[in-house]
């Protein structure tokens, strides 16, 4: 008698995702300029097994984890992290976590970034809020609605100056 395979909805919810160590671990090799080989003299794993981790076509033991975090200085959420399927708070912290590697001039320019958006948030819901009171005859989710699609357009304007800066940065660096 043949088997027949039933598939339930349920299996892709709880199905487990392949974690993104591959990508990671080649990225942050990368940012010490290092080759498999490099990485493998210095961490004592077979160069094969470094290529397999990579192409995530092995699972690392955790002896192999601790031994890549600490020849990479890095934190396991660095290397074991996926954005696509970690929860917003855990991108946040691995963001810092690279940012405390940064210099101290580059630490206070994020920090400045990040109060300067906050206020401007702090700012924009508080404008919202006045839009509705001086508006009365307006129903408020009306009101609130016009001001975050005004709200939209300009993070499409700041967007797009953002990208103008970046891509003259990028020019700046070519030309020297």
């Amino acid at each position: 008698m043949e088997k027949v395979g039933v598939y339930l909805p349920l299996q892709d919810k709880y199905r487990v995702k392949k974690m993104s160590l591959g990508d990671n671990l080649k990225a942050l090799r990368k940012q010490f300029n290092w080759t498999q080989t490099k990485l493998s003299e210095w961490s004592g794993i077979k160069v094969g097994h470094i290529s397999k981790l990579e192409n995530n076509d092995s699972d690392p033991k955790l002896s192999t984890i601790y031994k890549l975090m600490n020849v990479l200085e890095c934190s396991a959420d660095e290397l074991l992290m996926d954005e696509n399927y970690s929860p917003l708070s855990g991108t946040v912290k691995q963001c810092f976590q690279r940012v405390e590697k940064l210099s101290p001039e580059d630490k206070k320019i994020i920090l400045h970034v990040i109060h300067k958006y906050c206020d401007a948030q702090s700012y924009s819901h508080l404008a919202a809020e006045l839009s509705v009171a001086q508006n009365p005859n307006i129903p408020a989710e009306e009101v609130r609605e016009m001001h975050y699609q005004s709200e939209e357009w300009m993070k499409d304007k700041q967007n797009s100056a953002i990208n103008k800066f970046v891509e003259h940065e990028k020019n700046l660096k070519k030309e020297e």
